[in-house]
């Protein structure tokens, strides 16, 4: 018609190319949005995957750097034998059989702590303060030599030069926490607390050291448990009676005959059992 006319595009595109068009944008925006969703990708900042990675990255540093801090030394001295052991200030201790002894090598010159079940002979270097722990109670020194029994109730602490301070976590409130020094020794009674050892029995305390043991008015019970733990067997004693016993043995007589010496006052019998020996009176 005259006086029409059509104005052509430049470029022209069918149906189909208009829907992949448009096709390729939605699954570009799935994609995207997938892999937000997942944490690969955040516009404008890190992602989860990545800010996750960080958050443990220092926890890892931060375990790292602690662990070798809070590391525990534990020594153990097994039934029937002694250890000697020097701490990282050079002080020393000698461990007595099935007896423990446990402390932070890391933290050593930030605080002197050990913690100890059993008997430990302990000969302190000069320094800050020194701590023995126990379930029974606790030790405070700055150097000295002195011996520390926690064994179940029994505490008893001597000391051989120096001075300490011993706490107690039972008895009167006056008698928990005493200062002894060398010479001295107090141990923890039932109901009363911590009650002054006789000197002799403070000077016999550590002869255990040197493979000799002594007793004064100790009950035989805990006699014999000692002999049990120096070589290694298992001792019952078959009777009720409150039996006290003094006397002493070296620990290199023969066991048997360590038995005989302690039977004898007693007037008791010896039986060998297939797991150790019992000690009974004859009706």
């Amino acid at each position: 018609m005259k006086g029409e006319f059509k104005i052509e595009p430049k470029w022209k595109r069918s149906s189909e190319e208009i829907w992949a068009d448009h096709f390729e944008k939605l699954t570009s925006a799935a994609n995207e949005q997938s892999r937000e969703e997942k944490g690969i990708v955040v516009k404008g900042g890190f992602s989860h995957a990545r800010s996750y990675a960080l958050y443990y990255a220092a926890a890892a540093i931060i375990i790292l750097l602690i662990t070798p801090l809070v590391y525990t030394k534990n020594i153990s001295a097994q039934r029937g034998e002694h250890l000697a052991h020097t701490l990282p200030d050079g002080s020393q201790v000698t461990i007595n059989a099935q007896s423990e002894l446990s402390y932070r090598p890391l933290l050593w010159y930030v605080s002197r702590d050990v913690k100890m079940e059993g008997e430990v002979l302990f000969k302190v270097k000069k320094g800050s303060d020194f701590i023995v722990k126990s379930d029974n109670g606790k030790v405070r020194v700055l150097g000295t030599t002195f011996n520390v029994i926690s064994r179940d109730s029994r505490y008893e602490v001597t000391c051989i030069e120096g001075r300490v301070e011993v706490s107690a976590k039972t008895g009167e409130a006056e008698r928990r926490r005493v200062i002894i020094s060398g010479g001295e020794g107090v141990e923890l009674k039932e109901n009363e607390g911590l009650m002054n050892i006789p000197a002799d029995e403070v000077v016999s305390s550590i002869s255990w050291t040197s493979n000799n043991f002594y007793f004064t008015a100790v009950p035989l019970r805990v006699v014999l448990d000692e002999i049990a733990r120096q070589y290694n067997v298992e001792i019952m004693l078959g009777t009720e009676e409150e039996l006290v016993y003094t006397g002493n043995f070296s620990g290199s007589t023969s066991l048997e005959e360590v038995l005989e010496i302690v039977a004898l006052p007693f007037s008791l019998k010896i039986e060998k059992r297939d797991k150790g020996y019992l000690l009974y009176r004859e009706n």
